[in-house]
């Protein structure tokens, strides 16, 4: 739920579009991680490089 919030802040600014492509992904993402279907290096992974995902989200 933590990187959920990151996330969204720095979204806040982007284009409605781009809005929805991360909000879903980050959806996802959370309903992924209340499964405990990642394990913890994915999840660090996705701490890392949450600014690269947010970047493709956009495209």
């Amino acid at each position: 739920m933590k990187l959920a919030r990151e996330i969204y802040r720095k979204v806040i600014n982007l284009p409605p579009e781009g809005q929805k492509k991360v909000l879903n992904f980050v959806k996802e993402l959370n309903q992924e991680l209340e499964n405990k279907k990642i394990d913890d290096a994915v999840e660090r992974f996705i701490r890392k490089h949450k600014n690269a995902l947010i970047e493709l989200a956009k495209r």
